[in-house]
């Protein structure tokens, strides 16, 4: 046999060996991977609604900044009361993810920056930062507050509310 053959038969083997060893390593971690962040995002969902009184159900969504909608029916009286969306955008050096609460009147419920890479001392103060949003109607996207010294984290955190804005009046049912 030839050198390249015997050569590529090692190199084959080996990759069937580290794949397969990667496939059983991600079906043993990816279920507490799921847990951990689906813990994450209702623990955040938690800090605005009290989940007891909702029925949550997820929509994925396409095309947007916007991934996901969590949509909250009030087990009372059976009406959409509110939208959590999940939104992320890139920042200076990473994607900034955040959920964004919107009660039915379309005024802002809450909002929590749950996942960012930025650069610290600066775009990673968005974690916790008051943008001045909360309370604030969907129309007045001029109370927003930016980072100072974030340029490129404070404008993605705000692309992230124009985007929620832009088509909250539709996921509720309503037009523009």
């Amino acid at each position: 046999m030839s050198k390249g053959f015997v050569s590529g038969m090692v190199l084959l083997t080996l990759g069937l060996v580290c794949g397969l060893l990667l496939a059983t390593i991600n079906s043993f971690t990816a279920p507490k991977i799921l847990e951990t962040e689906n813990k994450v995002k209702y623990d955040a969902i938690a800090e605005f609604y009290n989940l007891a009184d909702y029925t949550i159900e997820e929509v994925k969504v396409e095309g947007s900044l916007v991934d996901t909608l969590y949509l909250l029916t009030n087990n009372t009286t059976s009406s959409l009361d509110s939208i959590v969306y999940s939104v992320k955008q890139y920042g200076y050096q990473s994607d900034i993810k955040m959920l964004i609460a919107i009660n039915g009147d379309y005024t802002v419920r809450g909002y929590k920056v749950v996942e960012q890479a930025e650069t610290p001392g600066y775009g990673s103060k968005s974690v916790g930062y008051d943008f001045g949003m909360d309370g604030q109607s969907i129309t007045n996207i001029d109370a927003f507050d930016a980072i100072a010294g974030a340029t490129y984290s404070s404008n993605a955190v705000k692309a992230c509310f124009e985007a929620v804005f832009a088509r909250v009046a539709t996921d509720f049912g309503g037009g523009n």
